[in-house]
């Protein structure tokens, strides 16, 4: 059986006119916050969409910087929603609105949320939205590990009118450090954890960068690699009594197959290049700093559903649930100061191919039994039953934005135009090459011989398959 479920979008955007009227003894009104911190610490943020510091912004925002990240042991979008007052975020592989694998996941700031069309909550990677619409299943948002990142910065929203559709929520910002154009700057992490009954994990990445031509031409590079051990061994079972009756208890056979299987791994890299041009007229600086950036991110998962026995964690699904979740950001940004304002351009393309593959074996199984087509859910040695399925993107943006540059003005302004050409594919296919026959031999043994049956059941081929047989009395 194959879902398939797409769609091709062109926008743009006209926004003509944001203003503030703010005098300056106001300007810091909100509640701004930053998260946790033994210290003091200057963040400025762009969460107005121009350079200010974190408590002069009028908006609620929170801002996590690579230290703090680093020092309250941040490593994926799971533990920075722990410390983030209003972002809501869990992994539902296993819901309703789920995949039946861990890739899958829902977030949401300050409970405004959808399963269907249009995301609540934007994910920027710097100024490049990657959220994905609700139109399947197998729509899984992707989220960049928290690797060599300048700041996070989480907004609470209503954010549609500077970050669009898709921001009714709020908005979560992954910013990227960009490259120094005065000194060489660097970055490493490495660490090593242990879980008891299951292997070890680890992570180690470093970045760097200098400059080329001092003040003109610099780069920074970063790679990095984490692998999250296992602790769910894979074992075999036998039904007791048998696989005829209607509820079998099922014991382990004591054959291990595989053990700590449900481990990830996780690599990222990333290459950024800022240049800088200047030329002076009438004592105004103008400066043209196009900055081409690329990160990717590379997910493998292996999870699989989790039993508990003699307080050991085991499985005896026949599919394993392996899942990858490549994807690759490229973007050109360039920024010109003009003197009375700042003029923006970010021009990105983003390549995404997520796969994932969920064992349907005792689902179907399930299924089947509840229409009475089957003894019992439990699935016979040898049955694998499984759906695959991709989440497709390849989206194209282009923004030019252009602010006001005097930020203690009583009138402060952006205007900008957006323009996006958003293409998302998500098929699903449902196999399981065993299941006919056993329905077919279930109902034969049921009614002593042939019989007049109609069923409809999952094929080797993918599609619903109907049968007509003779009926005898």
């Amino acid at each position: 059986m194959r879902n398939a479920f797409g769609y091709d979008q062109t926008a743009f955007v006209v926004d003509c006119l944001v203003g503030q009227l703010a005098w300056p003894a106001l300007a810091a009104t909100g509640d701004a916050e930053t998260a946790p911190s033994s210290g003091l610490e200057e963040i400025v943020v762009t969460a107005t969409r121009r350079e200010e510091r974190l408590q002069d912004v009028p908006v609620s925002v929170i801002a996590f910087s690579q230290e703090k990240l680093d020092a309250q042991g941040l490593k994926n979008i799971d533990d920075l929603s722990r410390l983030s007052p209003g972002l809501n975020f869990q992994r539902n592989g296993m819901s309703s609105a789920g995949n039946y694998n861990d890739e899958g996941s829902d977030i949401n700031i300050r409970g405004v949320d959808s399963t269907a069309g249009t995301s609540t909550t934007g994910i920027y990677i710097d100024d490049s939205p990657i959220q994905t619409r609700h139109i399947g299943f197998g729509s899984i948002n992707a989220f960049p590990a928290l690797f060599d990142l300048d700041r996070i910065e989480v907004l609470r929203g209503p954010q549609g009118t500077l970050f669009g559709a898709g921001a009714e929520g709020g908005v979560v910002r992954f910013i990227a450090p960009e490259p120094d154009l005065k000194k060489p700057t660097g970055y490493a992490r490495a660490d090593v954890a242990t879980t008891d009954g299951g292997s070890p994990s680890y992570e180690g990445g470093a970045a760097f960068g200098a400059p080329i031509i001092e003040d003109v031409l610099a780069f920074r590079a970063s790679v990095s690699f984490r692998r999250d051990g296992g602790w769910v061994d894979r074992v075999g079972y036998t039904l007791s009594p048998n696989n005829t009756v209607a509820l079998p208890t099922p014991i382990y056979d004591g054959n291990t197959t595989k053990t700590n299987a449900n481990y990830s791994e996780t690599t990222t890299a990333r290459l950024a290049v800022k240049w800088k041009g200047q030329r002076h007229a009438r004592d105004h600086a103008i400066d043209l700093l196009p900055a081409p950036a690329d990160q990717r991110h590379v997910g493998l998962l292996d999870r699989a559903l989790e039993s508990r026995r003699q307080c050991l964690s085991q499985t005896a699904n026949a599919g394993t649930n392996p899942s990858s979740d490549p994807f690759t950001l490229s973007a050109i940004k360039i920024k010109w100061d003009l003197g009375f304002a700042s003029f923006f351009s970010n021009t990105s393309f983003y390549d995404r191919n997520q796969k994932a593959t969920s064992d349907y074996t005792q689902y179907l199984r399930a299924t089947w039994n509840s229409f009475g087509e089957l003894a019992n859910v439990y699935p016979s040695k040898g049955d694998n039953g499984y759906a695959t399925f991709q989440d497709d993107q390849r989206n194209f943006y282009q923004e030019f934005r252009l602010a006001s540059s005097d930020t203690n003005a009583r009138i402060v302004w952006n205007a900008g135009l957006f323009y996006s050409h958003l293409s998302e594919n998500v098929p699903e296919d449902i196999i399981d090459p065993t299941l006919n026959a056993q329905v077919n031999a279930f109902n034969r043994w049921r009614s002593g011989g042939p019989s007049l049956h109609r069923c409809a059941a999952v094929s080797d081929r993918g599609h619903l398959q109907r049968s007509d047989r003779p009926r005898r009395r």
